[in-house]
């Protein structure tokens, strides 16, 4: 899984260090060039290997790609994808 936020926080009290956290909006979202692009993307967070590796693996993820990928303006983005980031401080 990827680290989040929550890990830093837990590293941080297992250190004895209290710390904050906020969520801030960004821009940050899965954004792609082209539809090859995420793909490539989803195989690599999924441990696919590559295209053409096993045949169910690209079919799986070309039906997802179709069913959560749409266009806007010049990039193809996840349907539902929401850029956030966390500011995480704690005092000296």
């Amino acid at each position: 899984r990827e680290t989040a936020p929550a890990d830093l926080l837990a590293a941080l009290a297992a250190l004895n260090i209290p710390a904050q956290m906020t969520l801030l909006p960004s821009d940050r979202i899965w954004a792609f060039s082209d539809r090859e692009a995420a793909a490539k993307l989803v195989r690599s967070r999924l441990w696919l290997g590559p295209v053409g590796h096993d045949q169910r693996a690209d079919q799986l993820v070309d039906e997802w790609l179709t069913t959560n990928l749409q266009q806007e303006a010049d990039r193809y983005v996840i349907k539902g994808s929401v850029g956030r980031a966390a500011l995480i401080w704690w005092e000296k």
